[in-house]
């Protein structure tokens, strides 16, 4: 019991600096961000912090790790609502209308890593989220099988080519944020690569063009805004 108390005072103290690293990421960016700046935000101490946390990257991929997370969740468990599997899956591709906010601030975060030239945690942000997504993506699309909407006899492996090709996409429209001030080219590469995604899960899964959701051009204007706040 005493154990149990002491654990759980541990998992709460970490999730208060991860919640404050995130705070601090979306209101002054990775690249103002350090563990003294964190320190003073969650109120504490430099002895504390590196009880939990051994550098400002660290911190930075566990508040990433729990930001996904907790999106996986909610796509779970209120796209259900919108029209089953492929309700599900759109939220997954982020290309509902509906897709959960903390999408675009990822989006944004790496953005800034990458224009940090820090290719390692950009590495390792896009190597969690791959771990984290495909349980998420396999179940979306073993529920489209049992519903009789997906066909395919590999749903692991379709989940992989998806998940490839959606990081290829965010990687080809990062490099060209990061390289252009010209946002009407970076949001027609956004509605390529979103457009080439789709239309490749449609077939993996054996959907009719058309079946999914397309980006639109307005959401992809409100990605590149906020993916190039700060």
């Amino acid at each position: 019991m005493a154990r149990s108390r002491v654990q759980n005072k541990y998992e709460g103290r970490r999730e208060e600096y991860l919640e404050a690293a995130w705070s601090l990421i979306l209101e002054e960016g990775y690249e103002t961000l350090s563990v003294n700046r964190l320190i003073a935000h969650a109120q504490s101490s430099k002895g504390a912090f590196y009880h939990y946390f051994s550098s400002k990257d660290e911190v930075v991929d566990a508040a990433v790790e729990h930001i996904i997370a907790g999106t996986l969740s909610d796509i779970e468990t209120v796209y259900p609502d919108d029209g089953g599997a492929v309700g599900q899956l759109e939220g997954f591709l982020g290309v509902s209308a509906k897709r959960p906010a903390a999408t675009a601030d990822l989006r944004r975060l790496l953005v800034q890593v990458h224009r940090s030239g820090n290719q390692t945690l950009v590495a390792v942000m896009l190597d969690r989220a791959m771990s984290l997504c495909l349980p998420a993506l396999e179940r979306i699309i073993e529920r489209g099988i049992e519903e009789g909407i997906f066909e395919t006899p590999f749903p692991t492996e379709t989940a992989e080519l998806i998940l490839a090709a959606g990081e290829h996409a965010l990687l080809t429209s990062i490099r060209s944020l990061n390289d252009t001030s010209d946002h009407h080219e970076v949001i027609n590469v956004i509605l390529r690569r979103s457009e080439a995604t789709i239309y490749a899960t449609e077939r993996l899964l054996g959907l009719k063009r058309g079946t999914l959701e397309r980006q639109t051009r307005s959401r992809a204007e409100r990605t590149v805004a906020t993916a190039t706040q700060l």
